[in-house]
């Protein structure tokens, strides 16, 4: 168990999520016209995400099959 009461799922999946927010993040923050307005800027956001969805997948994996050996 996990400050607050949190379960180590519920962290896991917590974690994952920001992640992927922040790739988001980026590439809204470097285009949005008000703020940096630069394309060539959200090229790195762009990648991180799609790296981020990659990771994650096998993150999610790895995590679930572990879950399953820890119950066996």
């Amino acid at each position: 168990m996990y400050k607050r009461g949190l379960e180590q799922a519920i962290v896991t999946a917590i974690t994952v999520e920001v992640g992927i927010q922040n790739g988001t993040l980026a590439i809204v923050i470097a285009s949005t016209p008000t703020l940096l307005n630069s394309l060539t800027m959200a090229i790195p956001g762009a990648i991180y995400g799609l790296l981020m969805f990659v990771t994650s997948a096998g993150f999610a994996w790895w995590a679930s099959r572990r879950q399953s050996l820890l119950k066996a």
